[in-house]
């Protein structure tokens, strides 16, 4: 099960963080955990005298939000000067033992900038816990703090593995439909597990789907013996193989499928088989239409349990 005592959304006002404000509420709401309202106002900034800039106590803006007032719901507004936003963000999470992350993809310009791309980039990049990115233009149906369907890439790697289970338990949590997709990248060199002769183009379409096929089962009876409440409370789940890069398989499947939510690791396998290497996962972070919850192959797991993976020679 889930280990979720304390979340922190990052806020700038904008419709962006207004976005994520909400899916952090419904996750709060679903977990029970503390909800950590966090707001940066930049100081020095060239554009803007720092002098009575803002308010220092933003109250009026920050309570404004869906979780004020809610019962049940335990909020903490903090709010901090600094020079540079993504540092003060992670400071805060690591100082107040912070589980989650949530934030926006973009946000405001100048002065007032929050949540541009490079700021979510690094926190995404560098913070030691999950991350949950939403995007400046997602459509406001989708904004509820409710999620349907989740989508979780896998490439067989540790790190997809600790993905799908953290993906099994947030599907629990929501009540959602589950897929787990497998992209089988022909134009790079396949992980040997296909065939000696994968990487050279010697092994049909058919078998290499017919392995990747076994595998995917095999994981994911992994993972549902290791999170065996969590999956029996996952309404449908639906295993998934296609062809392409890998990138651009998750983005359009989750198009396709109208997905709420893809939760997707930040690297897996190494060298030339490499699948969720940054690279991959900053393209779906970047060009999903939906949000994206990032784990972290050597920061804090979510799982109260995690279970070893070793999934490299399940068959």
């Amino acid at each position: 099960m889930l280990q979720l005592d304390k979340i922190l959304v990052a806020i700038d006002f904008s419709l962006c963080s207004d976005h994520a404000l909400h899916y952090a509420f419904g996750l709060a709401q679903s977990t029970g955990a503390e909800l950590h309202v966090f707001h940066v106002e930049l100081i020095h900034d060239e554009t803007e005298p720092t002098s009575g800039a803002s308010d220092p106590h933003p109250d009026g803006a920050m309570q404004q939000s869906p979780a004020k007032g809610s019962e049940g719901l335990r909020v903490h507004y903090a709010f901090r000067h600094d020079r540079e936003v993504a540092p003060a963000i992670l400071g805060y999470a690591d100082e107040h033992g912070i589980d989650v992350i949530v934030l926006g993809t973009h946000g405001l310009r100048g002065f007032r900038r929050l949540l541009l791309g490079s700021v979510a980039n690094e926190v995404i990049r560098t913070a030691s816990c999950p991350v949950f990115a939403v995007h400046e233009g997602e459509p406001t149906v989708q904004v509820t703090g409710a999620i349907a369907h989740l989508l979780v890439p896998v490439d067989f790697s540790d790190a997809s593995f600790e993905a799908l289970c953290h993906a099994v338990e947030l599907a629990a949590r929501y009540d959602a439909r589950l897929d787990v997709l497998h992209v089988i990248e022909k134009g790079t060199e396949l992980p040997s597990f296909y065939d000696a002769n994968a990487s050279a183009g010697g092994i049909p379409d058919a078998e290499m789907e017919a392995v990747a096929r076994q595998r995917l089962d095999a994981l994911y009876a992994k993972a549902a013996h290791a999170h065996s409440t969590a999956c029996a409370a996952v309404p449908d789940v639906r295993l998934e193989i296609r062809f392409g890069y890998a990138a651009c398989e998750i983005t359009d499947y989750a198009k396709e499928h109208d997905c709420g939510l893809i939760v997707i690791a930040s690297h897996g396998l190494t060298g030339l088989t490499r699948f969720f290497v940054g690279s991959v996962t900053d393209k779906v972070v970047r060009s999903a239409l939906c949000p994206t919850f990032v784990t972290k192959v050597f920061g804090k797991t979510l799982l109260r349990q995690p279970q070893a993976a070793n999934v490299e020679g399940a068959s």
